[in-house]
């Protein structure tokens, strides 16, 4: 086990780190302090972030000055929709150009889907960085 977690560490990246769908590790109470230690803050979902996918027109383009909005689908790995109210999305607008970053408002909408507006600010190209767990999304 120590060997494994070990191995992990020397392959670890930033903000990602997955365990393989028929890897099962048990830690002992010091190996999973220990090794919490070197990889910093530990969580597990089922939701997967970079399964998770926006949708709508808002993804796409939207007006300066205008608001524009897009649904946010939360999934697991298999791209099963996830119901969990408590996952923690951020997203914003972020411009090419310089100009200001627009967070976008997030709403959780009954069919377990989330409905995100922004309003850009300036003209030009701009990304759009959607966040679940504080990993982007897929193609964001």
């Amino acid at each position: 086990v120590v060997e494994r977690v070990q191995q992990m560490a020397k392959e670890f990246q930033p903000n990602h780190f997955q365990l393989g769908p028929e890897e099962i590790i048990h830690f002992s109470h010091k190996d999973l302090i220990d090794s919490s230690k070197k990889f910093g803050e530990t969580f597990s979902t089922p939701t997967c972030p970079e399964k998770c996918y926006a949708t709508g027109e808002g993804v796409e383009r939207a007006c300066c000055g205008k608001v524009a909005t897009f649904l946010l689908h939360t999934v697991d790995e298999d791209g099963k929709a996830r119901e969990d109210p408590t996952i923690p999305i951020t997203a914003e607008l972020v411009s090419h150009g310089g100009g200001a970053t627009v967070k976008c408002q997030v709403a959780r909408k009954e069919d377990h889907t989330y409905y995100l507006t922004y309003q850009p600010q300036s003209r030009g190209q701009h990304d759009l960085n959607v966040k679940v767990y504080g990993r982007p999304i897929k193609n964001s």
